[in-house]
């Protein structure tokens, strides 16, 4: 047994859940596994090299990356606004508390407590610089899949824009719609 699948087999389900190992050497593919279950729980579905998974924040600097590279192709500016690429982003909204992710049942304070933003000003270098004044997140895992668009694209916002770096999920995930858009591709294939 190859050390790679022995380490494979020790591991899952008692360090990782489930794994694909695909390993490449100058241009070759020299390793590839997939173990474990899509669902460790039920364990109804094997993973597959195919198998494609959640990767949370790490998808950020793919998103990133590959908007930027539509901007050095000239496809969309650093300072155009949001709703020129995504529509649905316009219309003035106010200034919300939302909940804090780390302190469950607790709500951040937002400041002003009162006024409005209009969304339509929204620039993609706010949305990359955390900039915009949108919330850090919102409880997305408790939408239906069908849902979260709308949701994301008629949030509030929690700061004036350019008062202060919040790191949102939200304008990341906006950005991932942005390059759909603009390569008219899904965000899979378009990084």
């Amino acid at each position: 047994m190859k050390p790679l699948d022995r380490f494979l087999n020790e591991a899952v389900g008692r360090v990782f859940p489930t794994a694909v190992l695909h390993i490449n050497h100058a241009g070759q593919t020299v390793y590839t596994r997939a173990v474990g279950w899509v669902d460790p729980e039920t364990r109804q579905q094997p993973a597959t090299l195919d198998t494609l998974f959640d990767l949370a924040s790490v998808t950020k600097l793919f998103t990133t990356t590959a908007f930027l590279r539509l901007v050095a192709a000239g496809k969309v500016g650093l300072d155009d606004p949001v709703c020129g690429v995504l529509p649905e982003f316009v219309d003035k909204r106010p200034f919300l508390p939302y909940e804090d992710p780390l302190n469950p049942g607790h709500f951040v304070t937002v400041a002003p407590d009162e006024g409005v933003v209009d969304a339509s000003r929204t620039t993609f270098r706010q949305l990359l610089t955390h900039s915009s004044g949108l919330p850090a997140w919102r409880p997305l895992y408790q939408q239906a899949r069908e849902e979260i668009r709308p949701f994301v694209l008629h949030t509030f916002f929690s700061y004036p824009p350019n008062t202060r770096v919040v790191y949102s999920d939200l304008g990341l995930i906006m950005l991932g719609w942005a390059i759909e858009a603009l390569t008219e591709q899904p965000l899979a294939q378009a990084i």
